[in-house]
């Protein structure tokens, strides 16, 4: 197979079964991923993607259309490729360790950004009672108050509990949907 393009300086696109135009979803899905990996200027703006890198197998857009077309939740509108719901802080993108999940599952794992803050996420200072701390959550797009504590520990404690009990939620509603292994995952999920 002679080789059209290379995608991120590993990538290769060759002609097969899937074509970039007929199968733009998952060919979009594949040059994100290799980018993420591989282009500096995209790590420097998510950080969190640098050590990543993409199984060899996966440098081949035709070998990565057949296992990512293969995966549960293929064709779901506004499904997300994931590497780290079934391997926790997994760097490798691969069939194995890859899933697809609904873009609030997703979302639900993700820890937020936050370069300003000494305290944990969900947790703020109480700005009328002093030396006390603040706990909200988001829940169906909402900001939820979840109460006021004395330490950042047992407010910290207060938002991981609301936090565990809303993703098990999530995988409640989508356990029909999502693969098998991926549910198992977030209902064990702590």
């Amino acid at each position: 197979m002679k080789s059209n393009k290379l995608i991120a300086g590993v990538g290769i696109y060759t002609p097969g079964d899937f074509s970039s135009k007929s199968h733009l979803e998952i060919y979009g899905c594949w040059t994100n991923m290799l980018r993420r990996c591989y282009v500096l200027a995209v790590q420097e703006k998510h950080p969190s993607y640098k050590g990543c890198s993409v199984h060899v197998r996966w440098h081949n857009f035709q070998n990565f259309a057949i296992d990512y077309s293969s995966m549960v939740g293929y064709g779901n509108k506004g499904w997300q490729l994931d590497k780290d719901i079934l391997y926790p802080k997994n760097k490798i993108y691969s069939r194995k360790r890859c899933c697809l999940v609904p873009r609030e599952i997703n979302a639900l794992l993700r820890s937020p950004n936050r370069p300003c803050s000494d305290l944990p996420t969900g947790v703020t200072r109480n700005c009328t009672i002093s030396e006390t701390y603040v706990v909200h959550g988001n829940f169906k797009g909402t900001r939820q108050y979840l109460g006021t504590y004395n330490t950042v520990e047992e407010a910290h404690e207060a938002y991981k509990k609301f936090k565990l009990a809303h993703i098990k939620r999530v995988a409640k509603r989508y356990k029909d949907q999502i693969d098998r292994n991926v549910y198992r995952t977030l209902s064990n999920y702590n």
